[in-house]
């Protein structure tokens, strides 16, 4: 009975292991196409650099706290509630992970918030003709801010699924990004008359701007995709989420407490890159 049962736990992670492979794999694909697209219709000049560090910004949050800090922390705690059929006070594990992603999204609209008024007053202050190139990349991360709450809320959400054992959906969802990225390249640049190979000249620079733009309401339009690709897979293992669910509970402190230490790491390590970024765009 129990080589059996090791027979099964073997196949079932073989299988497991194929499926987040091959997603991995083309998403890697589609992500270096992604690149290549990208590159064919921006270019490497002002506007491509000016996106690739508002790009930057929503990403190295969902490092810090997506798939960082409170994902390491939640993953270990719900799967012990699951395995005992509820938390250490009490609790059933599925109000525990409803109130971990109401809690995690009060938190990330609040980033969002400050995020965008940070933005907004640097965009006022940093206003100077000799450097479009800074006002497009602020206006840029303005669009495309709001990332943080999609792609970090989807983060916890296929933590979730993960403890389940579903991981079809949080290893898919990736790709819907660089699919999502490549289409709005492919369809704008079509629509704004703009080639692969065209002189940079003034017109030129103002048709990728305009993409970039474009670009950068796709990526929104990705995050919310992203989402909703995980919600079936939710569903099935009984996951609800309500707004009148209490997200203040002593098994959320203990979630922030134990992600405390990660943070801090994780925050040390992520704005050294923006910092390095921020050097080489200035």
């Amino acid at each position: 009975m129990s080589q059996a049962s090791d027979a099964t736990t073997s196949r079932s992670f073989l299988g497991h292991a194929r499926l987040i492979g091959a997603f991995t794999l083309l998403s890697r694909l589609l992500g270096l196409a992604r690149e290549v697209v990208a590159g064919h219709y921006l270019g490497t000049g002002l506007v491509a650099s000016a996106f690739t560090i508002a790009f930057t910004i929503p990403n190295l949050f969902r490092k810090l706290l997506g798939e960082g800090a409170l994902s390491q922390a939640f993953i270990p705690l719900y799967a012990q509630a699951i395995r005992r059929g509820k938390t250490e006070n009490g609790d059933d594990p599925r109000h525990f992970a409803a109130a971990s992603v109401k809690l995690l999204t009060i938190i990330l609209l609040a980033i969002t918030l400050i995020g965008e008024a940070i933005v907004l007053a640097c965009l006022f202050a940093l206003d100077d003709p000799d450097r479009p190139d800074r006002a497009m990349m602020l206006k840029f991360t303005l669009i495309m801010l709001p990332y943080v709450t999609l792609v970090c809320g989807g983060a916890l959400l296929a933590a979730i699924l993960q403890v389940h054992k579903r991981f079809g959906a949080p290893a898919f969802a990736p790709v819907l990004l660089n699919v999502v990225h490549i289409c709005v390249v492919v369809a704008g640049a079509w629509y704004l008359g703009l080639g692969g190979h065209d002189p940079l000249t003034p017109q030129t620079l103002i048709r990728q701007e305009q993409l970039a733009y474009l670009l950068s309401a796709g990526v929104i339009v990705a995050g919310a995709l992203q989402v909703m690709i995980l919600m079936p897979a939710l569903r099935a293992v009984g996951a609800r989420f309500s707004i009148s669910i209490k997200s203040w509970t002593p098994d959320t402190r203990k979630m922030l407490r134990l992600s405390l230490p990660v943070a801090i790491g994780a925050a040390v390590l992520q704005t050294s890159v923006l910092l390095d970024k921020a050097i080489s765009y200035a």
